[in-house]
């Protein structure tokens, strides 16, 4: 695939545009989603979010959210450009014998210049480009015989450095290639395990796990480069454990155990690593002990947090697991009934109960749950209480009590259908129409008849019992919102196919009121859903021919409608 006809296709000034934006790296997360179809995010004053479509050396199709509307933007110019299998047909040599050359022409070089002119050169070229600099000393750090420790620690610290500006703030665009080059040293560690070459990789390792929680603290990390980053360096960590020798292991955990507290890991959620790492690392009673002790000075702190419950039920359940598998039931158990507060021990409690077939206990226990969670205010816990209780309630085949539950979970949670269902499945054929009805009107009865607000509820209800004329009185009221009549018209457009055309054309003729490319791409959206209904090809011509002749000058606009088939 060359650059040649898609040149034909974009002004020079807007190809000449785009080649800037490609080569100052202004094109992140390039990926190739199907055969062919490329999504990029371009970044400038804003992000723009960018597709396009290579068939055979063309520009098939394009879509960009910046506001130009004349045609092709430099930010498709730039995805062009920025299109791995896309290449410069000019640049490219045609004469195999002249690459040849061109690679014969280094190793002359490299057979015939001094070792101190290289260096020389090399050294020069440091001077002027720290990144260089860097993957260098990262490449060949094996070899440098200070302490391992501290010549890592200046390495990242150099890396990192490099990527900051003025004001020592590490931007996004900065931030992807600073884990680049993070990575790279990260995959030297492992290489350097699989070399059995330990203690290199540990202090590699080390260096990133008490540095990452620092660079997160002054840098651009929406794309969530640190976190990888970090994650990774455990891993290796982890592999690292299983291959230390006893010796190394009561090393590596008091370095855990010491690591562990420190703010800068609890600052942006990093300390889970140590938590999952310490219990390979416990090989007697004195440190099952001071792991122990650790989680309950952690559970403390916790607890002094705005927020802290999630982080103490965090801990008790890891607490909670590490005892039972050792075999400490009792303990363990112990720690639920005193902790049932939080829902992680409630859990556990309530399914106890149910596997010993103590359902009674298990009922309670979900009672008991729902309160606590009423009194805190914590709706969602709540929900998944009165989930519980159901089945419990399933497991016992008392339907009395699902239907009471099923019907508040449905009123009571957001009206969720599998709720309905499931209250729909306890009663006879000939019972369901009036309980059914009950239910329309507790709907229709919140505000007031077919509001916006209710129709999504009604419709979901007339969808499920096959109500097609309700469901086209209730689209009727609510024809004005195109996205609910998308969304139901699959039901109707065969019955009522007219109808169905109407609505899609009033939402369609308000959107084009808008100026803007997502707009018209919304437009033929909905057109080529139109056109698949009866009588749909010809109301979408029609559309379209009064929308070139109303909206002529809208250049954008005219290319989208001109793709639609």
């Amino acid at each position: 695939m060359d650059l040649k006809n898609i040149k034909k296709q974009i002004p020079s000034e807007i190809l000449h545009r785009g080649y800037q934006y490609y080569t100052n790296r202004q094109v992140v997360s390039l990926e190739e989603n199907e055969p062919g179809l490329w999504d990029a995010v371009v970044s400038g004053n804003e992000d723009y979010n960018v597709t396009v479509e290579i068939e055979n050396g063309e520009l098939k199709y394009w879509d960009c959210d910046c506001p130009y509307e004349d045609g092709i933007c430099k930010h498709v110019a730039a995805v062009v450009y920025a299109i791995p299998e896309i290449k410069e047909p000019e640049i490219e040599a045609t004469n195999k014998n002249e690459k040849r050359k061109k690679t014969g022409d280094i190793d002359t070089i490299f057979s015939k210049a001094t070792k101190e002119e290289l260096q020389e050169f090399i050294v020069s070229r440091f001077r002027r480009d720290g990144n260089l600099k860097n993957a260098f000393t990262a490449h060949f750090s094996e070899y440098i015989d200070s302490d391992a420790d501290g010549k890592y620690s200046k390495l990242v610290k150099n890396m990192i450095s490099a990527a900051e500006d003025r004001y020592g703030f590490v931007d996004y665009r900065s931030t992807r290639s600073l884990a680049m080059n993070l990575n790279g040293l990260l995959n030297k560690a492992k290489l350097l395990l699989e070399k059995r070459n330990l203690m290199e990789s540990l202090s590699i390792v080390k260096t990133f796990i008490e540095e990452v929680p620092m660079l997160v603290q002054h840098e651009d990390d929406s794309a969530g480069d640190a976190r990888n980053i970090f994650d990774y360096a455990f891993e290796i960590f982890s592999l690292i454990v299983t291959k230390a020798p006893p010796q190394l292991k009561d090393v590596l955990f008091q370095y855990c155990l010491d690591e562990y507290p420190k703010q800068k890991y609890h600052d942006n959620s990093f300390e889970d690593g140590f938590l999952y790492i310490l219990p390979a690392l416990i090989s007697t009673d004195e440190h099952e002990k001071k792991f122990l002790e650790m989680i309950d000075k952690q559970v403390e702190v916790e607890k002094t947090k705005q927020f802290g419950e999630y982080g103490v039920s965090s801990l008790l359940k890891l607490k909670f697991d590490f005892l039972s598998e050792r075999n400490l039931k009792e303990e363990a158990r112990k720690i639920a009934e005193e902790n049932k507060q939080y829902p992680e021990m409630m859990n556990i409690l309530i399914n106890e109960k149910i596997k010993s077939k103590d359902y009674i206990k298990a009922v309670g226990l979900c009672f008991e749950g729902i309160r606590i969670a009423e009194e805190k205010r914590h709706t969602g816990t709540v929900k998944d209480w009165k989930e519980k209780l159901l089945s419990v309630y399933e497991l016992t085949n008392n339907v009395t009590e699902i239907r009471k539950v099923a019907e508040n979970l449905f009123f009571e949670h957001l009206y969720e259908m599998k709720y309905y269902k499931k209250l729909k499945s306890t009663y006879p054929p000939e019972e369901w129409n009036g309980v059914s009805e009950s239910i329309i009107d507790k709907v229709k009865n919140r505000r007031e008849v077919g509001s916006y607000s209710d129709a999504e509820i009604l419709a979901k209800i007339f969808v499920e019992e096959n109500y097609k004329e309700r469901l086209l009185n209730l689209m009727e009221i609510n024809k004005g919102h195109i996205h609910f009549v998308d969304e139901y018209a699959k039901y109707l457009s065969i019955e009522y196919p007219g109808k169905i055309l109407e609505y899609y054309e009033g939402g369609v003729r308000a959107i084009a009121k808008n100026a803007g490319r997502n707009f018209y791409n919304e437009i033929a959206q909905y057109l080529k859903k139109m056109k698949k209904i009866i009588g749909g090809e010809d109301k979408v011509k029609e559309i379209i021919f009064n929308f070139q002749n109303t909206y002529k000058n809208r250049k954008a606009m005219m290319e989208i409608l001109s793709k639609i088939k």
